[in-house]
């Protein structure tokens, strides 16, 4: 027998359709009361309802400030769960992947990316550059420099303006931080390349932007190698048809 959804259920799907079409990403919605005015239905629906779209994490509620739409609706924190993979080649396999993927999303952002997202981008990358000679006196956590760089290689994806590319956000969260000796070491090569990236995108050229993104994986692996988190280096040729020089 098939199970008859509960009117909750039913105003959960209802609130959930208007997600990405009347409230978006960080959008504040309106109160249990005025939902409930909304959907003909009374509160301690309306908070049931709610309560399930928080578990799937497409609204979040902030004690005092009210409910809010989540950046990534839908999408859990860890949705590959990568915190419960076990093994010594999780950084090998991580380097893989960005190699393989991260030039092609540079190439892309340089291609699509708003004017807003790109100065966000550059502002944020000026904001780590003074933050790293803030570090260096004593200032500011390294987990402050962590930020930034997680920021930038997540913001690349933003750039891109795809939303299946967008929802990988959280893999590179999770997985880009560093331990703090490899991070620490390759402090130098982000100033540089992020903002050479950034350069690239801002000229809307994907093939340098795809390029230098391909040499800063390459200099990280090296980093890694030299601070033993990784064994060997993983290397992923180009496309016998994509050209980058």
């Amino acid at each position: 027998m098939v199970r008859r959804k509960m009117l909750s259920e039913e105003v959960a799907d209802m609130i959930a359709s208007l997600i990405n079409t009347k409230y978006f990403p960080g959008d504040k919605i309106p109160n249990e009361s005025e939902l409930a005015k909304e959907f003909g239905v009374s509160r301690t629906t309306i908070r049931e309802a709610i309560k399930q779209l928080c578990s799937k994490n497409v609204l979040k509620i902030y004690r005092g400030k009210g409910t809010f739409v989540c950046e990534n609706p839908g999408l859990q924190k860890d949705p590959f769960g990568l915190k419960y993979i076990k093994g010594d080649d999780i950084y090998y396999q991580f380097f893989e992947t960005a190699l393989l993927t991260e030039p092609s999303f540079a190439a892309l952002a340089a291609q699509k990316a708003t004017q807003e997202q790109i100065e966000k981008l550059s502002a944020r990358h000026q904001e780590f550059i003074a933050d790293v000679d803030k570090y260096h006196n004593n200032e500011v956590p390294i987990e402050v420099l962590q930020k930034h760089d997680t920021f930038f290689h997540a913001g690349i994806l933003t750039c891109c303006n795809n939303v299946i590319i967008a929802r990988i956000k959280p893999f590179i969260e999770l997985v880009i931080q560093d331990p703090t000796d490899t991070f620490i070491k390759s402090i130098p090569s982000s100033i540089k390349y992020h903002g050479l990236i950034i350069d690239a995108i801002k000229e809307r050229n994907p093939v340098n932007a795809h390029r230098y993104t391909k040499d800063h994986l390459n200099d990280l692996v090296k980093i890694a190698v030299s601070t033993g988190l990784l064994q060997v280096e993983p290397k992923y040729p180009l496309p016998n048809n994509f050209s980058d020089n």
